[in-house]
C-alpha cells in the first residue's frame, strides 16, 4: 500500500522488501511476513513514523545509514513515531539503532515504543 508519502505492508508479502531507493517517504509501516526490509540510506528524509509490529518472520532490517533525518511537519497527537514491537526474531540491538537515529533528529523519547523483540542486547 503506497500512498500519500507512505509505504504499508499489512498482509501478504513473504521474503524481503527493498526500499533501498525510495527518496521521499513519511511513513513506514510494516506488519507482515516478510524476513528481511531494507531501509533507504544516505538520504535526506522527513518522516512521522517507522513501525515495524507483529512481523513473526522478521530477522533484519539493513539500511538507514548516512540519513539526515528531519521531523515531519504532520504530527498526530498520540502517534507513536517510532514502533518497533512483537518481532521475536527482531534484534532489539537493532531497534535501538533505529531509536537513535530517531532520538538524534529530535524526536521525542515519548512517542517512541520497543517491546516484544529478540532479548540479544547485553
Amino acid at each position: 500500500y503506497l500512498t500519500g508519502g507512505a509505504v504499508e505492508v499489512s498482509t501478504g508479502l513473504l521474503g524481503e522488501l527493498d526500499l533501498s531507493r525510495i527518496q521521499k517517504v513519511t511513513h513506514i509501516r510494516i506488519s507482515s511476513n516478510l524476513t528481511k526490509v531494507i531501509l533507504p540510506s544516505n538520504v535526506a528524509l522527513q518522516m512521522g513514523q517507522l513501525f515495524f509490529r507483529s512481523n513473526q518472520q522478521l530477522l533484519s532490517v539493513d539500511g538507514f545509514q548516512g540519513i539526515t533525518l528531519t521531523p515531519s511537519n504532520i504530527q498526530v497527537s498520540g502517534a507513536k513515531s517510532l514502533s518497533i514491537m512483537n518481532n521475536p526474531n527482531f534484534s532489539t540491538c537493532r531497534a535501538n539503532q533505529l531509536k537513535a537515529i530517531f532520538l538524534a533528529a529530535g524526536f521525542p523519547e515519548a512517542t517512541m515504543e520497543i517491546s516484544g523483540n529478540l532479548a540479544d542486547c547485553p
